[in-house]
């Protein structure tokens, strides 16, 4: 049985915020802009004409790299909610930014659009 997401009312409005967010005020996704085919195409499909993201360009960019212009993370550091983790595979190490209260409710909110948690009582 498959079952599809039902995705909020304001679901375009808040993923062309997100979307325009990055492009315009995030270093990391910056040449993202010159991808972008512009407001008059759909959401998902501007989306999708993105570049992946690799370690490599996790590296070279470094984590301060993904936040928005402006933004001040030291207060949030000093007071110990955000950590810095390591993902590690063969030859390759990156360092992470985690906030876990913010990937706890990102897990809750998206099992709603998973197809097996979505059936779960």
């Amino acid at each position: 049985m498959k079952v599809s997401p039902h995705f909020p009312e304001n679901y375009n409005l808040l993923s062309t915020k997100a979307l325009e967010t990055a492009i315009y005020h995030v270093p990391a996704y910056k040449a993202w802009k010159a991808l972008d085919p512009g407001s008059t195409v759909a959401v998902d499909e501007r989306f999708s004409g993105n570049a992946c993201y690799f370690k490599r360009d996790l590296r070279e960019h470094t984590w301060r790299n993904f936040i928005l212009y402006g933004a001040d993370l030291m207060p949030p550091f000093k007071r110990g909610n955000r950590t810095r983790q390591y993902q590690r595979t063969i030859e390759e190490r990156v360092t992470n930014v985690w906030y876990q209260p913010w990937w706890d409710a990102s897990e809750v909110a998206s099992w709603r659009y998973n197809s097996h948690t979505a059936a779960l009582n």
